[in-house]
């Protein structure tokens, strides 16, 4: 018997496999071999992680940017959107850079050297 997708089962496939839900775990959700779920339900497959992470990162957007403050939300909650957005989009950190370490590092034994030699 061939399976006939429907807008139920299209509907699962993808709200499953956009909460990162596995496909062999999709699959046996709707009673479906990992062959039968990639042939008839690849649209879906493919598409809803990206979609579900586009919703997501336009909500962080909007609230790195204060936007979502008239929703509800506070500065803090605001606040806390911006630095995750900085640390993963603008590849901020809370530690120096490893170079900036390390040339503070060469400094201090240059000064310590020339005060040997001076001294």
């Amino acid at each position: 018997m061939t399976h006939k997708p429907t807008e139920e089962t299209r509907a699962q496939v993808f709200a499953l496999s956009s909460f990162g839900i596995t496909q062999e775990h999709i699959g046996s959700f709707v009673g479906l071999s990992d062959d039968t779920l990639r042939k008839f339900y690849r649209e879906e497959l493919d598409k809803a992680s990206i979609d579900r992470n586009a919703e997501v990162a336009a909500f962080v957007f909007r609230s790195a940017n204060g936007s979502t403050i008239s929703e509800g939300a506070s500065y803090s909650d605001c606040l806390k959107a911006a630095m995750f957005w900085l640390k993963t989009r603008a590849r901020w950190s809370e530690n120096p850079a490893p170079e900036a370490d390390a040339s503070a590092a060469l400094s201090d034994a240059l000064t310590n050297l020339a005060d040997k030699l001076n001294g």
